[in-house]
């Protein structure tokens, strides 16, 4: 499984390796503060290291809306400099 990080802590440049999401946008996420998906941390892990969220004592499975989800994956592409190898290909 292929997984980028969220944070609230905007990066010091953003780029096109970045994506943000606007406070309020997401009930998981914090209403207060914008989130920002940081590509550059891209990582594989074990899909079996992955678990729901725990919300409220109840285990939940959210799920980005797909301008946002193509965003990030444009973002993730960016990120490995996958634009670079495709021009080649």
């Amino acid at each position: 499984m292929i997984v980028v990080p969220l944070s609230t802590t905007p990066p010091r440049v953003p780029d096109e390796r970045h994506v943000r999401i606007a406070a309020g946008a997401y009930w998981f996420l914090r209403a207060d503060v914008d989130s920002w998906v940081k590509c550059e941390f891209v990582c594989a892990v074990s899909d079996h290291r992955l678990d729901r969220l725990r919300r409220g004592g109840a285990h939940i499975a959210p799920r980005l809306d797909d301008s946002d989800r193509r965003s990030i994956l444009r973002a993730a592409v960016a990120a490995v400099g996958g634009w670079d190898l495709l021009s080649r290909a």
